[in-house]
């Protein structure tokens, strides 16, 4: 079975490379040091925190519970969540 949830934290460290096309929610906070594909989450129930020269492919997320950061030359690909803060 493919990973859907996470409930409580994850975290994608140093070279590691995280494919998840299935999970869909992060119960906890989110840190991705790595590289991490994500095509179906939404949520993120915690903070999400993205570091260094990690990418974080997240392309249907659209809430992020905590506090959201980007470090130094890193790179979030949310267009749906930068979407969703524009209009509120």
């Amino acid at each position: 079975d493919a990973l859907t949830k996470v409930g409580g934290d994850l975290a994608v460290y140093g070279s590691a490379k995280l494919d998840a096309p299935a999970l869909v929610k992060v119960g906890g906070d989110l840190a991705v040091y790595g590289s991490a594909k994500l095509d179906a989450l939404t949520k993120v129930g915690g903070d999400l925190a993205v570091y260094g020269s990690a990418k974080l492919d997240a392309p249907a997320l659209v809430k992020v519970g905590g506090d959201l950061a980007v470090y130094g030359s890193a790179k979030l690909d949310a267009p749906k969540l930068k979407k969703a803060n524009s209009q509120t």
